[in-house]
């Protein structure tokens, strides 16, 4: 039986100095590319959804993720939202 985690993520762009919070189009490629990583070393599902923040003008994505190898999924996460450590 594989485990669940879900997460909620919300990115920024750094662009000229300025922080910016990307587009659906680019936050969808990121997850897919966070899937891709993941899946090189797990049997992995992901189920995601991109939703608009309450303010209406930036967005952020809720994952799903059905893993089998925690320390990879950890070390995949840590590097596709730009941490040190990660407390589990």
């Amino acid at each position: 039986m594989m485990n669940k985690i879900a997460v909620t993520i919300r990115k920024f762009d750094y662009k000229h100095g300025n922080h910016q919070n990307p587009s659906r189009k680019i936050l969808h490629k990121q997850i897919l590319k966070l899937h891709r990583n993941i899946k090189k070393n797990d049997c992995i599902y992901t189920e995601y959804a991109i939703e608009k923040d309450s303010d209406k003008s930036k967005y952020h994505s809720h994952l799903l993720i059905h893993y089998n190898d925690r320390e990879n999924l950890y070390n995949q996460l840590l590097r596709f939202i730009g941490g040190n450590s990660l407390d589990y």
